[in-house]
């Protein structure tokens, strides 16, 4: 395979910050924790190829960071994501539920399954609604 086939619908890692209005130097240092695996790499992430999938992922943490979610628990959700076999970032949807004060109370992600799931230590792993869909033969 030649170097152009490999960066087909591939994105820098410039761009990919330009793209989601995210500081690159954040962006990196996302990639450099391991928060989101992406091509390439180098030093301070020169050569970095960006895939939808990796840009969904930060675009995600990115929201989950101006919900006001530390790294630290945004890291812990995804380790914790990981180990129930979901992929953390890039399937399903997130829910933020926030205090008066504006800070997280709740997290809860609608998992591939349907079923949505607290994400919070305080009640990690409680299943919140498993969420009904009609079956195709029920329509």
């Amino acid at each position: 395979m030649d170097e152009g086939s490999e960066k087909k619908g591939k994105k820098c890692g410039a761009e990919v910050a330009r793209i989601l209005k995210i500081p690159y130097r954040t962006l990196m240092r996302w990639s450099e924790e391991g928060l989101i695996q992406v091509d390439g790499g180098g030093y301070r992430g020169k050569g970095t190829l960006w895939t939808d999938k990796n840009i969904r992922e930060a675009s995600v943490i990115y929201a989950l960071r101006t919900a006001r979610l530390s790294l630290q628990k945004v890291k812990d959700i995804t380790n914790y994501l990981i180990s129930l076999g979901e992929n953390p970032m890039s399937s399903g949807e997130f829910l933020v539920i926030k205090n008066i004060d504006g800070e997280p109370r709740e997290i809860i992600k609608i998992v591939t399954t349907g079923e949505a799931v607290s994400l919070l230590k305080e009640n990690r792993g409680q299943l919140i609604l498993p969420l009904w869909k009609p079956d195709e033969n029920e329509r």
